[in-house]
């Protein structure tokens, strides 16, 4: 996701996402997954919360909705979340 945001976007979200993945997800950004909070939906998506640390900013929890789309993963919405760690984060990325 750091290295190219704007591949792991979902079709669906292209024309909502635009060019804007990488202003979310800026050059040096770490993504990190927290694997065991997956909730699958039972249709083949899910969603999960990952932890965004953009350069220069605080760490922030997003609950990220995904959609399989030709055996690759893709990130439909991204949420913040709300909580202590997320209190001086503005906006859903």
């Amino acid at each position: 996701m750091s290295t190219d945001p704007a591949a792991l976007v979902a079709t669906s979200a292209r024309s909502e996402v635009g060019n804007q993945a990488r202003q979310a997800v800026p050059p040096g950004t770490t993504v990190t997954p927290q694997v065991d909070s997956w909730l699958p939906d039972g249709v083949g998506g899910g969603i999960m919360t990952v932890t965004i640390a953009a350069p220069g900013t605080p760490a922030a929890d997003y609950a990220a909705v995904m959609v399989q789309e030709r055996g690759a993963w893709k990130v439909m919405a991204t949420l913040l979340l709300p909580g202590p760690a997320n209190s001086s984060t503005a906006g859903a990325r």
